[in-house]
């Protein structure tokens, strides 16, 4: 498994990420490639993976879900077939458990 350095959370998205580009879903259903420039402008939730030492457990916890600000994420890894991406815990906006 991978270890983050210092303050830094390594996470998922969950939402759809495909071939570079978010996936916007209408109340429809309608699946949208996020191939404009506000496809990645916003804040998107993620799911923690696995936090650094200098993170509270107060504060994230694996499994935690957080809500990042708005391209303040790494190029994506991939990882045992998982694409992760990390950030920092000044850059998390909000935390839920679920």
């Amino acid at each position: 498994m991978l270890q983050p350095l210092f303050d830094g959370i390594l996470f998922v998205f969950v939402d759809d990420f495909k071939k570079g580009f978010f996936q916007e879903q209408t109340d429809w259903g309608f699946k949208i490639h996020g191939n404009s420039d506000n496809s990645a402008k916003s804040g998107r939730w993620g799911k923690v993976l696995a936090v650094g030492p200098d993170v509270r457990p107060e504060d994230v916890q694996n499994g935690s879900l957080i809500f990042v600000e708005p391209l303040m994420w790494t190029k994506g890894v991939k990882h045992d077939d998982v694409t992760v991406w990390k950030t920092d815990i000044s850059r998390v906006l909000v935390v839920a458990e679920q």
